[in-house]
């Protein structure tokens, strides 16, 4: 698909797009040597949104006005959400694990929210001291407040698809950041599992089968190798002691907490 969409660009786009993909290969930052894989790895995206996003990004080279690394994520941030709509019947439960400290600056930076960052992060390790069940005002917080921002990642269980991912996966740092591949993440960072309902009022709807374009420079993202695929999954980082298998991941527009259930948990 990638060659496809390549040899479809003018001469001069293709060669730009070719030239830097080349730089990143035999360049010294491992980073943007997985980015240059993942965009030839890419399944997911249909000729035309491909074309899209690699005319974008040549633009952005050719004109020079940023690094190549902030043209390819600004390209990026144009062309997301063109990998397809996951059709019914959807896993009804999605799970989302998040640094404890960002959630609580989320949860801060709400419209509807009127407390600090660290008061959020209390709260939360309150709810979770409480059994993870959080009192009716917390909920309501937590319900009014977004649950992620701009493109949010969710997994669930293919086994499971009516129960939280977050059952079958081991609540603890490692296991966590491992399954899903949050390499980014510190390996002490404490995590909230947040499981909510893709179904009903505030619900996340489509649901997409994650693409290069929301993944940008993630290093950890890998491209599900199915293209008949409706999700993609994760690959866990090395070494998985625990022989933990990839997850189905989706991705979603910006939400509220509405359909959050509980409880709870945090893995640390």
């Amino acid at each position: 698909m990638f060659t496809a969409a390549l040899n479809s660009l003018t001469a001069d786009h293709k060669t730009a797009v070719e030239t830097q993909l080349s730089a990143w290969d035999a360049g010294t930052c491992p980073k943007w040597r997985r980015v240059a894989v993942n965009i030839r790895e890419e399944v997911a995206l249909q000729p035309r949104d491909f074309t899209a996003l690699l005319t974008d990004f040549a633009t952005e080279l050719v004109s020079a006005a940023v690094s190549p690394e902030s043209g390819w994520v600004k390209a990026c941030r144009q062309n997301q959400f063109r990998g397809a709509a996951m059709p019914p019947p959807l896993p009804t439960h999605l799970g989302r694990a998040v640094p404890i400290g960002n959630y609580a600056a989320i949860i801060s930076d709400s419209p509807s929210v009127t407390l600090t960052p660290d008061v959020c992060e209390q709260m939360l390790r309150d709810i979770h001291l409480a059994g993870g069940t959080p009192t009716p005002r917390e909920a309501r917080i937590l319900q009014q407040a977004r649950l992620g921002r701009y493109v949010m990642w969710a997994a669930f269980d293919a086994t499971h698809p009516n129960q939280s991912p977050f059952d079958y996966i081991p609540r603890t740092t490692d296991a966590v950041r491992t399954a899903l591949g949050l390499g980014e993440c510190r390996e002490t960072v404490t995590f909230i599992l947040m499981t909510y309902q893709s179904t009903g009022t505030g619900a996340p709807d489509p649901l997409h089968r994650p693409t290069i374009g929301e993944a940008a420079n993630y290093c950890w993202y890998r491209p599900n190798p199915d293209a008949a695929a409706h999700h993609g999954l994760t690959e866990p980082l090395s070494p998985n002691p625990l022989g933990l298998a990839p997850v189905p991941e989706v991705v979603h527009r910006e939400i509220n907490g509405d359909t959050l259930t509980f409880p709870l948990y945090l893995a640390v």
